[in-house]
């Protein structure tokens, strides 16, 4: 006679004799583990010994004293008067406000561009415009940058081919050309080209994995194709949207080459007086502490972020 099942046993599972039910759950065997970490081996090197003490160090100089008269321009010691001059000063805080400024208008510019390319490259059926977007999205990594910004600056120029376009169609004469340069809306259209692919590949993603049943029968209780996208596909991509922006927007508020090459000098970034201050000045100290504390309010940011990220998750679960 068999026995007969204890309560709560699933008779589809059963035990066989010397091989124990091993649930879908279990933790990696040692060996998967020591395996994981051979591989990454190479990155926690990088990251632990190298990034994280030269990380260290410059934390370290930005409580330093600065001699600029002494034999060393740097004095051991810990004061925080590096930092009481940077938040002290309205002249900084207003660099810090212009790089922010300029950093959410380019994420913006950058947004508005990329959701439609990303949109139309993933649901379109054509692979010809599927694949020039991915393409025209793609090429620009394979230049170096300073090529980038020096081809702008030829088309940017007062002789360059905006400039001539405008003049040929007569929107403006030829004594009243623009100045593209030397002036914010250098850094702007420099930076969203650079930066556009960014937030194009990352809506792509998102975009790509949402169920188009969902929108199909939005439909088909009533709702047309603005509705759909406004009441569905929009909310369904708002993290996307999240992690594009910021990627973004960190990207951009430690931008250097651009603002620097297309920009003006009263729209310079933070990471120009951060250059300035230890190449020009010497002063590493100072330079330093400006450095981190752009990082920590880079750092701020994408906490707050996943937080709330984290927070509309818990809600709608």
């Amino acid at each position: 006679m068999t026995k007969p099942l204890k309560s709560g046993t699933n008779p589809k599972k059963r035990v066989l004799p010397g091989r124990p039910w091993k649930s879908k759950g279990r933790k990696p065997r040692r060996s998967s583990r020591f395996w994981i970490l051979y591989l990454l081996s190479p990155t926690l090197f990088f990251i632990i010994l190298i990034y994280s003490s030269a990380l260290l160090s410059l934390f370290a100089i930005s409580f330093y004293r600065y001699l600029p008269s002494g034999a060393s321009i740097m004095q051991k010691t810990f004061i925080l008067q590096n930092y009481i001059r940077f938040l002290g000063d309205a002249y900084y805080l207003n660099v810090l406000w212009t790089t922010f400024k300029l950093s959410l208008i380019i994420t913006f510019i950058t947004l508005l561009l990329g959701y439609p390319m990303a949109y139309v490259m993933v649901r379109t059926s054509s692979r010809f415009i599927k694949r020039g977007i991915m393409m025209t999205s793609f090429i620009p990594f394979l230049v170096a940058i300073l090529v980038r910004i020096y081809s702008w600056m030829i088309l940017l120029g007062q002789e360059g081919l905006f400039n001539n376009l405008l003049v040929f169609l007569g929107i403006i004469t030829d004594q009243n050309r623009f100045q593209f340069m030397g002036n914010p809306y250098g850094t702007i259209i420099g930076l969203s080209y650079i930066l556009l692919p960014f937030m194009v590949f990352t809506l792509a993603g998102v975009l790509k994995r949402i169920d188009r049943s969902i929108e199909e029968a939005a439909q088909n209780l009533g709702a047309n194709k603005v509705q759909t996208f406004l009441r569905v596909t929009l909310p369904l991509s708002m993290p996307a949207i999240s992690s594009g922006s910021l990627i973004v927007f960190t990207l951009g508020i430690s931008a250097f080459a651009v603002p620097l090459l297309l920009g003006g000098p009263s729209d310079r970034m933070i990471s120009n007086y951060i250059y300035d201050s230890f190449l020009f000045t010497s002063n590493y100290p100072f330079g330093a502490a400006m450095a981190f504390i752009l990082l920590f309010i880079s750092l701020a940011i994408v906490v707050i972020q996943m937080r709330v990220l984290q927070t509309r998750k818990l809600g709608a679960e």
